[in-house]
């Protein structure tokens, strides 16, 4: 059993479903955004608004500016639809496979990696399916009505999540009751597969016109793998977008800029300390330790742990602590 196999195996026993219901998780928020949506476009789809309980006038009256269509032009219109393409679904089943799906490869991804990258890997993934699904209909063109055909639900994006997650550690193991657990890599063949049989159209996942969908799923996978290649070699591709969101959370919050920064409240309280060394490194396990390194976990991932706060870990699962 490797170390972040202990790690899993404590976080179990400790506290089960610490990410999982963690409201401030961008999983749980990307989930929360997409049923949210789903709801509302219910609700105008049968109301009053549209005349119309049937979808497609409203989808074409109401939804044309957030889904993508067939042609880089209409792109230029509404360019936002390249990302909000995939927070809209139109059938509760396909919903509700995407959001399974995302809080599975999400929940890991977040495990192994932090917080900060489940968003930027969903919205990244996204664009590339959006562009693939173009590209691939200006190339191969469709026979017969290709205005007819628009992409949306989160599939391209809900794959690029996946495939990240597998990637950041093919070994990690899932449902480890059965037999030692199953491989993520064997997960994520598994969801290929059942993303490839729901695929798109009446005349089956392997037609014709299904190759855009195709397209753009698997634009979403790749797009996961270049955004982990490129995080193993020092490069972000989200930072940019935390920074912005940081940004945005201190519009909205103007008192934590003007409050003392926590390093001068360290420097008060624990090195002005006259002879008395500031820090002394004790030997034993305490809970509140062994929160703080689960804390650090959940922000930047269990490969940013020192060895000695592996060992804590370790220690504090052999324990029971």
């Amino acid at each position: 059993m490797g170390e972040s196999d202990r790690y899993v195996e404590f976080r179990g026993r400790y506290q089960p479903g610490r990410i999982q219901f963690n409201i401030n998780s961008p999983v749980v928020m990307l989930v929360i955004f997409n049923f949210s949506i789903f709801l509302f476009v219910k609700f105008l789809s049968f109301g009053q608004i549209t005349g119309d309980t049937s979808l497609v006038p409203f989808f074409y009256e109401k939804l044309n500016a957030f889904v993508v269509h067939t042609s880089f032009q209409q792109l230029l219109y509404h360019p936002w639809s390249i990302i909000t393409y995939a927070f809209f679904h139109f059938s509760f089943m396909n919903l509700l496979s995407n959001m399974l799906w995302l809080w599975c490869f999400g929940s890991i991804l977040q495990t192994l990696a932090g917080n900060r990258h489940a968003i930027p890997v969903y919205l990244y993934g996204a664009a590339a399916g959006a562009f693939a699904f173009i590209a691939v209909l200006a190339i191969k063109g469709l026979p017969g009505a290709a205005s007819l055909f628009y992409l949306y639900g989160a599939n391209a994006a809900v794959m690029s999540v996946a495939m990240a997650a597998t990637l950041v550690s093919p070994g990690f193991r899932v449902l480890r009751q059965l037999g030692g657990g199953i491989p993520i890599w064997v997960l994520t063949v598994l969801y290929f597969l059942v993303d490839l049989a729901g695929m798109g159209t009446v005349d089956g996942p392997l037609s014709v016109a299904a190759m855009p969908f195709f397209a753009a799923h698997l634009a979403g996978a790749l797009a996961g793998a270049l955004y982990l290649f490129s995080l193993n070699r020092g490069y972000d591709w989200g930072a940019w977008m935390n920074r912005i969101y940081h940004w945005v959370m201190e519009l909205f919050s103007p008192g934590k800029r003007s409050a003392p920064s926590t390093r001068s409240v360290k420097e008060k309280v624990f090195y002005k300390t006259g002879n008395r060394a500031p820090y002394h490194k004790t030997a034993n396990l305490t809970q509140q330790r062994v929160d703080e390194i689960l804390d650090k976990i959940n922000q930047k991932g269990y490969k940013q742990l020192s060895e000695e706060e592996k060992n804590i870990l370790k220690r504090a699962s052999e324990e029971g602590l």
